[in-house]
């Protein structure tokens, strides 16, 4: 069934007398139509018919319309299209859904989508591939079917086919229009951008210059660093010719409003951060540098505007930031906040290593290491242990060639430990958690290295030095002036001395004591056995005495009797068989020489001394 709303009109006054319809079929001829009962009417006529299209087959269909006037004039029909279709129980389920974009494959043949259950009533989100869609806009359509086996008409939506960019990528451009038709990409009026990466929040004061009082759009769009525009975003807004005035005046550092109502309020903002700043007054006085805008509010209207750069000159604050370069953290970067995370002295701003481990930012993997911490390269947090964790203690060898020295290693901190001692190319190894002891070490120069299980990265060695006694070293001097001997000593902490069986007890380097006799017996030991013994006869004459006789050490000094009658001596020294092995001048000081015996080997040789004549002639014995 058809309901016509029919709406019809004559000139000249006339009334409609009679209307009539046909579907599809040909015009069987003025009259001939199907009539319809019309209401009275006066000239103009609106009335609702209901028409039947039993006996219609599914599909469209033409029905034309045409009426006569009360003077029996007929008008042209008018056409009207429709369709007729049977409908089907709305409780049904649906049980079939397809898409396809674009053009229409047939009922049918579409793309299939998968459904739930359903009882006629169908909420369901799907997943739609358009791998196969070329760049650009599209139309999808969608149509689904009832248990009945009806198709619905189909719905269509437009989308836009088109690559994604990387969603951290900076945007690097932005322009806006207004209202007119777009100019095309790239070719509208441009906007300065802060630095970001991907995502921007950032505010910006758009002159309206020249637009008419009433309603606008604004257009905006963003470029990415790879070059891609994004769909423009449209905002409405409206010009009022009663608007507050939103400019301002600049004298140097003095910024004013120049809208000055009563009831209007103020707000100063720092642009960029639009950090409210503490300034409510009409006019604000910058301290320092930067971009500087006002927020208006009256009578419910709010403005903003635009950002205005002031310059504020002062010799001792470099940055002018305000903060004077004796107190400023950062005397050359502008930090009016003056923030020192790590209160280290050095503002964030020019901190270059904000984690103070003497690793700078631009190369720190581990910006943020605990403080005290030792890093490595990167760096980044390494094992370390206190530089007195570690205690040595050595002791020397008791005698010479004892081979009882020995070496205590202790740790102030257990941990599992491996210690490595290292002498003249041999090594041991040792594991311990706080003390291990190393014995009958011989004397010499060693290095041991410690590890700890599980810090490949951390090693710790020492060089220690095993010492062993000196051998007991005794020199002596003879003065027969004052009858005196001098002895320089060597090798032990206290020497035990006995001259002429008289005991001496001295613990210093030199000792001259007296000679009470002609012949006198010299014996010398150390604190320690083992560093040997010294023992001497020692001559006292006013004759040529040779001495010490036996020889046991490397040269024999000679007493000529006198301490100023020679200059020089030769010598010349003897085998008990008669062969000479030396002979050699020696200068003669205060009455003695020094004959060196180092070459000669153990055995009885017989010394003679002359200068014009023989003064001497004596046996000796070297041992």
């Amino acid at each position: 069934m058809i309901c016509l709303l029919l709406f019809g009109s004559w000139a000249a006054a006339q009334n409609i007398s009679a209307i009539e319809y046909f579907i599809d079929i040909q015009d069987p001829g003025v009259g001939n139509g199907i009539p319809l009962a019309v209401n009275g009417n006066a000239q103009n006529l609106t009335q609702s018919f209901a028409i039947q299209t039993t006996g219609l087959v599914d599909g469209f269909h033409s029905l034309y319309v045409r009426s006569q006037t009360s003077t029996g004039n007929w008008s042209l029909y008018d056409r009207t299209v429709f369709y007729i279709t049977s409908i089907s129980d709305l409780t049904q389920s649906i049980n079939a859904a397809e898409f396809f974009f674009d053009q229409d494959p047939g009922i049918g043949n579409g793309m299939a989508l998968a459904l739930n259950s359903n009882n006629g009533d169908l909420t369901q989100s799907f997943t739609i591939p358009t791998t196969t869609l070329s760049e650009g806009f599209h139309s999808l359509y969608v149509r689904t079917r009832n248990n009945d086996g009806n198709w619905s008409l189909y719905d269509r939506t437009i989308v836009y086919i088109g690559a994604f960019t990387d969603t951290d990528q900076p945007i690097t451009a932005a322009e806006y229009f207004f209202d007119v038709a777009d100019p095309g990409v790239g070719n509208a009026t441009s906007l300065s951008l802060d630095q970001n990466n991907g995502e921007i929040t950032q505010s910006f004061a758009l002159t309206t210059t020249g637009l008419t009082a009433g309603n606008h759009t604004i257009y905006i769009r963003v470029r990415t660093e790879s070059g891609l525009w994004s769909l423009y975003d449209s905002a409405s807004f409206t010009i009022d010719s009663t608007a507050i005035d939103n400019t301002v005046t600049v004298n140097e550092n003095v910024l004013t409003a120049n809208f000055n109502t009563t009831g209007a309020s103020y707000k100063w903002l720092s642009c960029g951060t639009n950090v409210p700043l503490d300034a409510t007054g009409r006019s604000f006085t910058a301290t320092f540098s930067g971009s500087y805008a006002v927020e208006i509010t009256f009578n419910g209207q709010k403005v903003v505007s635009s950002c205005i750069d002031v310059t504020v000159i002062n010799p001792n604050d470099n940055d002018n930031d305000g903060v004077d370069n004796d107190m400023d953290n950062c005397p050359d970067k502008f930090n009016p906040d003056q923030v020192d995370s790590d209160n280290d002295g050095e503002g964030d701003v020019c901190d270059n290593d904000m984690d103070n481990d003497g690793v700078l930012d631009t190369i720190d993997v581990c910006p943020n290491t605990p403080e005290g911490s030792i890093v490595d390269f990167d760096g980044c947090p390494t094992f370390s242990l206190p530089p007195s964790n570690f205690t040595l203690k050595s002791t020397g060898e008791s005698c010479i060639e004892n081979d009882d020295g020995s070496l205590l290693l202790s740790a102030s901190i257990a941990l599992n430990y491996t210690a490595t001692l290292s002498f003249n190319g041999a090594s041991q190894t040792s594991s311990f958690t706080q003390e291990v002891g190393y014995t009958d070490l011989e004397a010499g120069d060693y290095q041991i290295c410690i590890t700890v299980s599980g810090q490949s990265d951390y090693e710790q060695c020492f060089s220690v030095f095993i010492p062993e006694p000196e051998p007991l070293s005794v020199s002596s001097k003879i003065n027969p002036t004052d009858k005196s001997i001098t002895l320089d000593l060597k090798g032990s902490q206290t020497y035990f001395i006995e001259l002429n069986g008289e005991n001496f007890r001295t613990n210093e380097q030199q000792i001259t004591l007296p000679l009470t006799k002609i012949e006198n017996t010299l014996n010398v030991t150390g604190d320690k056995g083992c560093q040997g013994s010294y023992q001497d006869i020692l001559v006292l004459s006013d004759h040529v005495v040779a001495y010490p006789n036996p020889v046991v050490q490397e040269s024999m000094s000679v007493y000529l009797g006198s301490r100023d009658e020679f200059k020089t001596i030769k010598a010349s020294v003897f085998t008990i068989s008669g062969t000479q092995v030396l002979e050699v001048p020696l200068p003669v000081k205060d009455g003695f020489i020094n004959i060196k015996t180092a070459h000669l080997s153990k055995g009885v040789y017989i010394l003679k001394l002359y200068n014009k004549t023989t003064l001497f002639n004596h046996k000796i014995v070297k041992q």
